[in-house]
C-alpha cells in the first residue's frame, strides 16, 4: 500500500467513506477515526465545534503585505509572481535544507498540513500568523524576500532553486535562538520588523472596526437614528 488506501464498496447513501492516512500494518492493528487536520473555521462549519487549542488556525496578511500598495509596502510584480508560482517549491527546498528553527518548524508543518503547490491558495496559506501570534515560516521568508535590495534580488533570481536556498539561509540566522546579532543581521531584522509591524497594525485596524456599533450600521446600511443593540 502506498500513501492513501481507500475502501470502496456498494453502500447506502447515508454511509461514509474511510481513508487511511498511513500504511496499514499486516498484523492485527487497531485503527482510529478522527476529524482530520482542520482549522477552527472548517471544524465549526463542518461539525459545529471549535478547538481553543487548535494549532493551525491562522490570520492571513496577503492584503496588507502582498497585493496592495501601502505606505510601507510597494508590490513588486516579479517578486509576487515568484512567490505565487515558485514559492511553494522554494519553501520545500529551504525547509529541507535549514537546520535552524525554520527547518524544525517546516517539518512539523508538513506533518500536519497539505501545502498548496502554487497560486492564490499558496499565497493565502503562506502569508500567515498562527496561534498566539506566531509568525509562520512562509511569512518569515516572504518578508525577507520583500526586503532584499534590488541588486541582491536580481542576483537571487539568476540562481537555481538550490542557489536561492544558499542565498537565503544566512538571512534566516536572525531567527536563531536568542543570541547577540551581528550588525548586518540587525539590518535584516529591522527591515523585516518594519514590514511586519505596520502590516499587523493595518490588519488589526481593519477588522477591529467590526466590533463597533458604527461599523454594523454602515454594513447594514441603517439610518443613523436606527437603534442597533450593542455587540
Amino acid at each position: 500500500m502506498y500513501n492513501f488506501l481507500e475502501f470502496r464498496a456498494t453502500r447506502p447513501a447515508d454511509s461514509c467513506e474511510m481513508v487511511t492516512t498511513r500504511d496499514v500494518c499486516t498484523k492485527k492493528e487497531q485503527l482510529f477515526n478522527n476529524y482530520g487536520t482542520l482549522n477552527n473555521v472548517e471544524a465549526l462549519t463542518k461539525y459545529g465545534f471549535i478547538n481553543p487549542e487548535c494549532q493551525i488556525d491562522t490570520v492571513c496578511l496577503r492584503r496588507e503585505i502582498f497585493y496592495t500598495q501601502t505606505e510601507y509596502y510597494t508590490p513588486d510584480a516579479e517578486r509576487t509572481k515568484f512567490w505565487s508560482d515558485q514559492g511553494s517549491a522554494f519553501l520545500h527546498a529551504l525547509g529541507n535544507h535549514a537546520t535552524r528553527p525554520l527547518g524544525k518548524e517546516w517539518e512539523s508543518i508538513t506533518d500536519l498540513e497539505t501545502i498548496p503547490e502554487n497560486g492564490r491558495e499558496f499565497v493565502i496559506w503562506s502569508l500567515t500568523i498562527g496561534k498566539d501570534g506566531h509568525v509562520r515560516c512562509g511569512l518569515k521568508v516572504w518578508l525577507l524576500l520583500v526586503d532584499l535590495l534590488p541588486g541582491i534580488w536580481k542576483e537571487f533570481m539568476s540562481f537555481s532553486i538550490y542557489g536561492k536556498v544558499e542565498t537565503m539561509l544566512p538571512y534566516l540566522a536572525i531567527f536563531d535562538y536568542p543570541r547577540e546579532l551581528m550588525q548586518i543581521e540587525h539590518r535584516f531584522l529591522t527591515g523585516w520588523l518594519n514590514l511586519l509591524h505596520p502590516a499587523v497594525e493595518k490588519r488589526n485596524s481593519r477588522y477591529s472596526m467590526q466590533d463597533s456599533t458604527d461599523y454594523v450600521k454602515r454594513r447594514a446600511k441603517l439610518l443613523p437614528d436606527v437603534d442597533v443593540p450593542p455587540i
